[in-house]
């Protein structure tokens, strides 16, 4: 009598499981009673650094369970998710609705967690000091869903060993929505006629016709650069990080329009500066929605007061909430309170983001894991001794 052990413990991705375990107990002998079923046995396998499953349970119909997934509560994987900090953008049900993400998901969540498995950081959150207050000896991830990151200090990276994903994706198509309009605003602004204008006037100059540089070539940057193709422009780009480019100093001096999509590091922190505004045209257009210390921000008021057919439209600042008296009184800026990236069904999204993570960091190995999110890791973004 023989028993053909064909399948064992094959694993495979499945929404809300973290293991998908396959028996398929063939026997190729019928009515051969399992010797009074099997007898509870637990199973030990390494999952992601250390997690163990285990059926504490006996199997009583092997083959009524052979192709289902095993119910989470049952896997010993009691693991504890915190948020560290919450947005002043937030809707105040926002920690409601991540909770029951969260738990229907067969996690713990936690605003206060001491020691949690799981993090959900953001810009306010200071990475550097979170050792003081939470314990991070258990960390098996850290979900970052925003598009900055410049408080994670080099560091706390490079010694990080767990991944931690960004959210880039996020908010690219709102903050390249938010440029795209004050571009629109700056050269095609619809004037408004009560009256009927018998000289149809409307002076505007077409995006086609101008010469736009996108510096950064991340998910927003490429994503201007698609947009802007689309409408004709033959934008130029910046970004030493992705290729051979041309000197900064050389691109500014023939372009119309500015559009920051940049990162924050020590080569870009003041990339905008004396030397840089000098070269451009005196009717420059300059649109920052990235980061506020991509540009000196003295240098830059030095600049509008000079040249008053110029025009800054900035979101971001170099220390927020910002006060700069001297750059509010310019008529030949706009200012917004870093909302770029905001809109109406963000909460959402950020909870959409944290679940596809999650499953994914549920139904993978890690190597699996780190591979499917290669572009999304913050600790692949070190290089040279830097932040990316």
């Amino acid at each position: 009598m023989s028993l053909i052990l064909q399948k064992i413990l094959a694993m495979s991705s499945i929404k809300n499981c973290r293991l998908k375990v396959l028996l398929s107990l063939i026997n190729p002998i019928r009515n051969v009673e399992w010797s009074k079923n099997l007898r509870e046995y637990a199973l030990g396998l390494d999952v992601k650094s250390g997690f163990r499953l285990k059926f504490v349970k006996p199997l009583t119909n092997i083959t009524s369970t052979a192709n289902k997934c095993p119910n989470r509560s049952s896997m010993s994987l009691d693991l504890t998710i915190t948020r560290t900090d919450v947005s002043p953008y937030q809707a105040q049900n926002f920690v409601k609705f991540e909770e029951k993400m969260v738990t229907d998901l067969g996690f713990k969540y936690s605003l206060s967690e001491k020691a949690p498995h799981i993090l959900f950081t953001n810009t306010l959150t200071d990475m550097g000091q979170l050792h003081k207050r939470i314990d991070l000896n258990q960390l098996r991830l850290i979900v970052h869903p925003n598009s900055g990151y410049d408080n994670f200090p080099l560091s706390f990276i490079e010694q990080s060993r767990v991944p931690i994903v960004l959210g880039n994706e996020i908010r690219a198509n709102a903050v390249c929505e938010y440029t795209l309009a004050q571009l629109f605003e700056r050269f095609s602004s619809t004037p408004h006629k009560p009256q009927w204008d018998l000289k149809r006037a409307f002076k505007r100059r077409r995006i086609k016709d101008l010469t736009c540089l996108v510096i950064g070539k991340g998910p927003i940057g490429n994503q201007l650069l698609n947009t802007l193709h689309s409408l004709g422009c033959e934008p130029l780009s910046y970004d030493p990080y992705k290729g051979p480019t041309a000197p900064l100093e050389d691109l500014v001096k023939v372009c119309d329009v500015i559009l920051l999509a940049a990162s924050l590091n020590q080569t870009s922190f003041h990339m905008i500066n004396e030397k840089i505004l000098n070269l451009c045209k005196p009717d420059l257009t300059i649109i920052n929605p990235a980061r506020g210390s991509l540009i000196n921000t003295s240098d830059l008021i030095i600049f509008l007061n000079k040249h008053p057919h110029s025009f800054a439209y900035l979101d971001v600042f170099e220390k927020e909430p910002r006060d700069l008296p001297e750059l509010e009184i310019l008529p030949n800026v706009k200012l917004t309170s870093h909302i770029a990236g905001v809109f109406d069904q963000l909460d959402q999204a950020i909870i959409q983001f944290e679940k596809s993570v999650l499953e994914d960091f549920s139904a993978l190995n890690l190597p699996a894991f780190r591979q499917k999110y290669e572009s999304k890791l913050l600790n692949n973004r070190c290089r040279n001794g830097m932040l990316i």
